[in-house]
């Protein structure tokens, strides 16, 4: 199911006649109620109402944020009772005086454009952001699945056997295909980091597949809606959309899930149904874990691309950035999740063993000193004893600690403090025999920010991926075919 998007053309003679001289005035004090928006760098942050002043915060430096439209809207007629233009200040707000709207509950809706008296776009509109207003100030009402889809999301897991688990390829997410892995290399290549991989691949996909308006009216059939199929075809429904999202994402190395639920699409007239179930579900989405956290995604909302009657009816591409990295208050206004079942994730991690070979060949730390540390080659890549690295690095004056947290099953490593050898470093290499990993269902945190390494627990200890080691700890790998040398400089 797509959502209908908005642009409304405003005339420059009824922005004369409605139009309130903009206020200058602060939006500091203590905020009555706060909405958080988006935590995307091209889409609002947050609406803060604070006394009179309703402010939208940290908008996009992009020209066509320069001028911010507000109305509200009565909540029940729909008819407008404020509307006002304000300029992004230096700080990047959008201040809008609503002293003289008289108390009610109205329906917040927000357009930008390059140009004071020009065509406006639409962020937010309709009934997805309510103020109850009391004259003098206001507060934001809190959407109908909000608390919903906060219980029921509330035990996301970002655990390494999960974390792991949404990387592995699936029958509709085929991650690991040539293809894929192509389209997805091609797409990031350039970029280093995870979340500006993510909103590239996200821009990919609102630029490039066709929402198929033909197989929704029972035009034409489906086809097939797996990742590799919409990636041929280049248009799907949403199901298509998430799966291809998902292949790309993990390809990218980024672990990615597909969510399906209930949402207000234009097929709904916007409205929820009367009782929600399994039976409703008309949507599908997505969620990546960057830096640290899941963030929310819908690609198929945030594309303008039509496929009708066999042809391509529109070619709008990435819209904006309203349903990337967007909050949970705001996307609960239209979206409900309708299952979040982790357990797949614990059967997936309890029933693999991966064989675990020793290395055979000799660990070097800065060219020349020989380290007895214990290194595995687990599936073609060597994975060392976390505490052997961080002993090893020490040595070369690159210090982080160790730590471990029972309560949240974690383990913390903190750059620049000290390791505090425990007595089983360097403890020789591992017998000649093949021993069995799994994927530990622990918490991996670096400087207090949840991060995704490779790495297996054999017999109870826990052995890095040395190549995401070196990208985490920032330290050099080479290995020397000839000498069977695995080289670390620090």
């Amino acid at each position: 199911m797509k959502k209908k998007t908005l642009i409304i053309a405003t005339a420059a003679i009824l922005l004369i006649t409605l139009f309130t001289p903009f206020a200058q005035a602060s939006s500091g004090g203590q905020a009555s109620s706060e909405m958080r928006l988006s935590s995307s760098p091209d889409f609002p942050e947050s609406i803060v109402i604070s006394g009179q002043n309703i402010t939208v915060t940290k908008l996009p430096a992009a020209p066509d944020y320069r001028y911010i439209l507000l109305y509200l809207k009565d909540a029940a007629g729909g008819s407008v009772v404020f509307d006002m233009i304000a300029e992004r200040d230096r700080g990047g707000n959008a201040v809008f005086n609503a002293g003289s709207v008289p108390a009610g509950r109205y329906n917040a809706e927000i357009f930008h454009s390059a140009q004071e008296y020009s065509t406006y776009s639409g962020m937010l509109w309709g009934g997805d952001v309510q103020v109850l207003w009391y004259g003098y100030s206001g507060v934001f009402v809190e959407s109908a699945m909000y608390a919903h889809n906060t219980n029921v999301s509330r035990g996301k897991r970002a655990d390494l056997a999960a974390l792991s688990y949404y990387l592995e390829p699936s029958p509709d997410i085929q991650s690991g295909s040539a293809a894929i892995r192509s389209a997805s290399s091609r797409i990031v290549a350039g970029i280093n980091d995870s979340y500006g991989k993510a909103m590239a691949i996200h821009d990919w996909v609102c630029d490039n597949i066709y929402y198929n308006h033909d197989s929704v009216a029972g035009r034409a059939g489906y086809g097939d809606y797996s990742a590799a199929g919409v990636l041929n075809s280049r248009r799907s429904v949403c199901e298509g959309y998430a799966n291809l999202m998902a292949a790309l994402l993990r390809a990218a190395g980024i672990p990615a899930k597909k969510v399906s639920g209930f949402a207000t699409g234009g097929s709904t007239g916007g409205k929820w149904p009367q009782a929600l179930s399994t039976d409703t579900i008309n949507h599908s989405w997505n969620e990546a874990f960057v830096d640290g956290r899941w963030i929310l995604i819908d690609a198929t909302w945030d594309s303008g691309n039509d496929w009708e009657y066999g042809r391509v009816s529109s070619s709008g591409g990435l819209i904006d950035h309203r349903y990337f990295d967007t909050s949970q208050a705001l996307f609960s206004a239209d979206h409900m999740i309708a299952d979040y079942s982790e357990a797949a994730v614990d059967r997936f991690a309890n029933n693999r063993r991966y064989p675990a070979a020793a290395f055979a060949g000799r660990v070097r730390l800065n060219g020349s000193r020989e380290a007895a540390v214990t290194v595995y080659t687990i599936e073609y890549s060597n994975y060392i004893k976390l505490r052997d690295l961080a002993a090893l690095l020490s040595y070369a004056g690159r210090h982080f600690s160790v730590g471990w947290n029972s309560v949240v099953n974690e383990i913390t490593v903190i750059s620049g403090m000290s390791y505090c050898f425990m007595g089983s470093e360097f403890s020789g290499t591992p017998a000649r025999t093949a021993a069995s990993a799994t994927i530990p269902a622990v918490r991996f945190s670096v400087d207090g920010k949840l991060t995704y390494i490779s790495a297996f627990s054999i017999n109870g200890v826990t052995y890095l991926k040395l190549r995401d080691a070196a990208d985490i700890f920032g330290f050099n790998l080479q290995y020397d075919v000839m000498t069977n040398t695995l080289q670390i400089a620090a």
